[in-house]
């Protein structure tokens, strides 16, 4: 009932996609793990080891030429998508921003073409390196991976792992 998704838009390139948005997908936290039972442990336990791959996706209603063109690209060309929404409470009609930026590979799957129906492209972001959602202004995640930075509610969770190798 509290912070339902009233609204969303993509702004790809600094434009925004609010008319011909269909869905958006920001990327799923998830562990990467191994299962682990030393010789004296009662049963296994799973084994944190990073995070699984970052995925993303938006799929619009028209064939934007300006963003086809951005997927297959060289390696390292990369590009930032912001999604943006407008949460809305049902108990007391407050709202409140979302806002999600991600940096990766855009790539590009066309949706079939029928006669009076509409079509579309998807557009799974591939390869990201950046990550960071903002809920009413305040930060909840930031990773970079990269940099070897990870910022869950206010804490750099990786900060002492950089120092002990000597980075930053």
């Amino acid at each position: 009932m509290q912070d339902i998704l009233r609204f969303f838009t993509a702004y790809v390139e600094g434009e925004s996609q609010h008319l011909d948005i269909e869905e958006a997908q920001i990327p799923a936290i998830a562990d990467a793990v191994e299962s682990y039972r030393g010789g004296g442990m009662w049963s296994e336990l799973d084994v944190a080891h990073g995070l699984e791959k970052l995925e993303a996706s938006f799929a619009l209603t028209s064939i934007a030429q300006k963003i086809m063109v951005l997927a297959g690209l060289a390696p390292g060309k990369v590009r930032e998508i912001t999604f943006r929404g407008s949460l809305a409470s049902e108990i007391d009609g407050s709202t409140k921003d979302v806002l999600a930026t991600v940096r990766g590979r855009i790539n590009q799957k066309p949706k079939a073409w029928q006669a009076g129906g509409k079509t579309g492209v998807e557009y799974p972001i591939g390869s990201i390196t950046y990550y960071k959602l903002i809920i009413g202004g305040e930060l909840v995640d930031e990773y970079d991976l990269v940099n070897m930075s990870l910022i869950v509610d206010g804490e750099d969770q990786l900060k002492e792992h950089r120092s002990n190798l000597g980075l930053f």
